[in-house]
């Protein structure tokens, strides 16, 4: 094509807004380039990093309107994931309230052996809101039965040790079309995908409470002895929400 315009006498300027084109289509250039989408994972935590107090009790860490922000972010995606964990603990629904900003994501729930609660927001709303259960091999078939009746699309994937391999997680969903993933997931979900380097953007929403050291990390353990092994990020964003902070990070 650019052959053609210039052999034609008309002048070309190639790379005008390139990293800004980039940052646009990064989803679709990873799924082209890398097989897998890009992942977004977002964090609400306390000033001293804490995501739940030791009971458990995690809602709300942050503000209304950091909420209505999420909502947001959650609407510029093609899928919503979290963690078995999660799904159990917290009961969410991972909808976009507001369906004027676009249609639902699909709401992805990684677990091996599909360990969730059958009367759940999730498992109750499936038949309005795209649900896909990325599972291991091992998965009991009357489970399966269960959540594929009510609509659901599984997903079966490698596993190793109890936990899904997430590169063929990431891998299945790129096959599958997605090409950008909202994590929400805990602290395990959260630290597996840092420790193996998916996370492509991080999004934190900290909110003027301390919790104190029994409290849940936001992060589980990456398993770092030294400070220099630990991976630097860039700041792409600060923005004050009524007393709660957002940063939005990429790493080098």
């Amino acid at each position: 094509g650019l052959r053609m315009l210039r052999s034609a006498g008309i002048k070309v300027t190639t790379g005008v807004l390139s990293e800004e084109a980039k940052c646009d289509h990064n989803g679709f250039l990873l799924k082209n380039n890398e097989s897998r989408p890009k992942v977004t994972l977002k964090l609400a935590t306390s000033l001293d990093g804490r995501i739940a107090a030791r009971t458990g009790d995690s809602q709300w860490i942050t503000n209304e309107r950091s909420r209505e922000i999420v909502q947001l972010q959650r609407s510029h995606h093609d899928a919503i994931m979290i963690g078995a964990g999660t799904a159990r603990n917290d009961n969410p629904r991972l909808t976009v309230r507001n369906t004027a900003l676009s249609a639902n994501p699909v709401r992805i729930i990684i677990s091996d052996k599909i360990n969730l609660p059958i009367k759940s927001k999730l498992f109750t709303s499936m038949k309005s809101h795209p649900t896909w259960i990325i599972h291991g091999a091992n998965t009991d078939e009357e489970i399966k039965k269960a959540w594929t009746d009510e609509g659901a699309k599984l997903l079966k994937t490698e596993s190793a040790n109890g936990k899904i391999l997430l590169k063929n997680a990431l891998i299945n969903l790129a096959s599958e079309g997605i090409t950008s993933v909202y994590c929400e997931g805990g602290s395990t979900l959260a630290a597996s995908l840092l420790a193996d380097n998916f996370v492509d953007e991080l999004i934190i929403f900290t909110a003027g409470v301390i919790i104190g050291g029994d409290g849940l990390p936001t992060v589980a353990s990456l398993g770092l002895d030294n400070l220099k092994d630990a991976r630097r990020l860039n700041l792409l964003e600060t923005m004050t929400i009524d007393g709660d902070v957002m940063t939005r990070w990429s790493f080098n």
